[in-house]
Parts: C-alpha cells; structure tokens; sequence
C-alpha cells in the first residue's frame, strides 16, 4: 500500500533501488536523500524540498492502473477511424516503449486491420442507435481531417515565406482532400452501386471493401502526422504528442513546484513524470531518458536546445548558442566543441571538465562559472573577461583568439600554463576595505 510521507524531515534518508510507487513526499524535507535505482512510478514530490538528492537511474513513470486506462482509452478513441487508430498507436509505442525505430509500416497495417475488422462489431452493437453509424463515423474522421490535415497546414503557408518544408505541409493538404473525397464517395455511393449478382460481389463485400480503403487511407495520413509531431517535433503538429502526454502524466511522476537545485537525474526514466515551476539550480540531468515524455512548464527544460546541453550529449547539429540565457545549469563534462556561446550568460552555471575547445566566448558572462579542469584551448575570448568569482581551479588553454574572426592566436607560438591561462583571462580579485568610525 502507498505510504504517506507528507510534510515530513526525512533530511540524508535512503531509499536506494526500493519500490515507492505511488508514495506521498508533499512538501517533505528530502534534503540529500538518496533515491539512486528506487522505482518512484507515481510518486508525489510536490513541493518537496530535493536539493542535493541523488535519483540516478531512478525510474519514473504511471501508476499501473493508469497505464492501463492510457492504453484503454486509446483503443476507445482510436475506434473511430484509421487516422485517429494510427495517431494514438504511435503515441502510445513511443510514450511506453521509448523506442524511435521506425516502426511507421506496422502501425499503419495495425490501424488499418483495426479499424476494418472492429468496425462492422460496433455497427452491430449499436445497430438501432440514430446516431452511431457509418455515415456519422465517416463524418466524424472527415472533420478530424479537414482541422489536422488541410486547416493547419494551410495556416502555415499562408502566413509562413516560401520555404523546402511548405512542400511537406502542401503534399499533406492535397493528400487530406484526396481521401476525404474518396472516402466520401465510397461511402455515400455505396448503397446506390449496381451489384452483380455472378461475380459473388454482395453489399456486404463492398462495405468491407469501403472500411478497408478507408482506415487504411486514414492510417496512412494519421502515421505519416504522427511521426512529423513526436519524432520531428513540428511546431504546429507537436500539440498532439503533448496533449497525449500531458494527459497520460496525470497519474505519473510528480515534481511540481519542488526545488531540486543540486539534484542529480543521472540516466534517470522521465517518462510520465511532470515538473512546473521548479528551482533548477545546477541540476545534473545527465543522459536522462524520455524527457519528451515528461510534462514541463515554466523552466528552462522547455528550450529543446537547452535540453540538448544539460542532457550532455555531444553536440552534432545545431552549436549556436549566441546570447542565450543559460544561467545555473549544471554542464559538468559536458562535450561542447566548437560552440558559439558569445554573448550568452552562463552566470552560476558550472561547467567543470567540459571541453569547449574552439568555441566561442567572446563577451560570455561567467559570473559565477566553475570551469575546473575544463578545456578552453582555441577558444574566441578577451583578456581578463573572466570574472574574479569564477572558479577556475586546473583550467586547461593551450592557446586561444583575443578577438573574433581573428586567426592571431596568443601566444603566436608554444603553449600555455593553467596558471598563464588563468592569469591572463581572469579579472584581479577586487577588495574594498569599509572603515568604522
């Protein structure tokens, strides 16, 4: 049974790899607390107090009959056509399995056979109802459609400039108005089609025909939909994703409003959890897993671009930083070569043994920083731009550029000492002597 552990000080308390799922921790002093390996799958730590906590490789997540009623409902809705079925399949694959093959063929064939075989079981189920009927699902899937597929698309190039992905949202236009118009002649014609009664083609076959071509057009838009908002994370797609999201978190993991400033995340399952308006304070989330599968609001965990600093994976795509905010963030051994971070605040962060070899720093605020043993040689930066509250015990630069795109490097030859480097680039301590009369 949960246990509850509300408003209580459990300061430097371990809970290494135990199993509180679904335990309360509202408001609780959690100071220090290890909960490295615990499964915390619907745990409340809603304005607990986490700072310093360890929760490497801890696993969050839904309470078990939550994600049982996901999947459920899923199926419910998913019932009503080929394009919702293929949507919600998608999701809830990648939601629970965290998975990002490929996998757009299977859900299409596993949408396209549900929808054609559960189908004929609902009309029969429901066969005097008025308003449960072919025309009326056909109807519904076709105004789901004409909103995902035509509206919002159509939105976007009209008020976007002409660009390669308006062929994207074009091709999905034309690709929503062709099945609708098949669909809905099948659909509306069937009944008045001229049966040949050699050739063994009876209405029935021809309904079962109509459902297939239908649900498998469906599918094949609502995969293709699908796939631009939960992997490609599209601007004006992703809302899908996060409704489903933000709706299967629920009953998941919970961190709202707790201050988890010098907590370590370290690999630790994000899935379901939810945070909202949290202290973040150099938090290490360090190769965290399923952080698109969490719910977060009013942090700096919203920034996509940010997520890919603090999870500490090395950089490939994107290195432009220039005059972002980046305060506090915790980005210890972090791969960041050949970044351009002129310009942008990285005040109280720490960054101790990262490699920022040729990046650029040229006017980056450090108050604050701590660059121990991290790596700055043939970096962009300005002679004693580093503030004197910057810790850089160890720091290693060979070398780097006094101003930007400037091939003179200093010094023009050999290399420099920590204690060079450091002397060079940092500010003078200032004092300042208060006299008492």
């Amino acid at each position: 049974m949960p246990k509850d552990y509300s408003e209580r000080d459990l300061r430097d308390e371990e809970f290494v790899g135990r199993d509180i799922r679904g335990w309360d921790f509202k408001n609780s002093n959690l100071t220090g607390v290890d909960l490295s390996g615990a499964k915390i799958n619907g745990t409340n730590f809603c304005g607990a107090n986490l700072t310093g906590a360890k929760l490497d490789k801890a696993v969050c997540g839904l309470k078990t009959y939550w994600a049982v009623c996901v999947v459920i409902m899923s199926l419910l809705i998913g019932s009503l056509s080929g394009f919702s079925a293929s949507i919600l399949l998608s999701c809830n694959y990648y939601f629970f399995s965290g998975s990002r093959r490929n996998r757009n063929f299977i859900n299409f064939c596993i949408a396209t056979i549900y929808i054609t075989v559960l189908h004929p079981f609902i009309f029969y189920i429901f066969k005097k109802s008025n308003w449960l009927n072919v025309h009326n699902l056909v109807l519904f899937a076709t105004l789901i459609i004409i909103i995902v597929g035509v509206v919002i698309p159509l939105v976007v190039l009209i008020n976007k400039p002409k660009t390669k992905t308006n062929l994207t949202h074009l091709s999905m236009i034309v690709i929503s108005i062709l099945i609708i118009v098949i669909n809905g002649y099948l659909t509306l014609r069937i009944d008045t089609l001229e049966i040949d009664s050699t050739s063994g083609i009876n209405k029935t076959n021809l309904e079962i025909l109509q459902r297939f071509i239908g649900a498998a057009l469906g599918a094949f838009l609502g995969t293709w939909i699908s796939r631009i908002a939960i992997i490609d994370k599209d601007k004006k797609f992703v809302w899908i994703w996060e409704l489903f999201v933000n709706f299967a978190s629920i009953q998941g993991t919970k961190f709202d409003y707790s201050k988890l400033n010098n907590a370590c995340f370290k690999e630790v399952n994000l899935r379901g959890s939810y945070f909202l308006n949290n202290e973040l304070t150099r938090t290490n989330w360090e190769k965290v897993k399923q952080i698109d599968c969490s719910t977060i609001q009013e942090n700096y965990l919203e920034n996509l671009k940010i997520q890919d600093l603090v999870i500490k994976q090395k950089l490939i795509k994107d290195k432009n930083y220039q005059d972002m905010t980046l305060k506090e963030l915790n980005l210890d051994n972090t791969i960041l070569d050949e970044i351009d971070l002129s310009g942008a605040d990285l005040s109280n962060s720490t960054l101790k043994s990262a490699d920022l070899t040729n990046s650029n720093l040229s006017q980056t605020r450090l108050d604050n920083v701590d660059l121990s043993e991290a790596n700055i040689t043939g970096a962009i930066i300005e002679p004693k731009s580093i503030p004197s509250t910057a810790i850089l015990y160890g720091l290693k630069c060979d070398y780097f550029y006094p101003k930007s795109n400037s091939k003179e490097r200093y010094p023009i030859t050999g290399k420099l000492t920590s204690y060079e480097a450091i002397k060079l680039l940092q500010e003078s301590s200032k004092f300042i002597l208060i006299f008492e009369q």
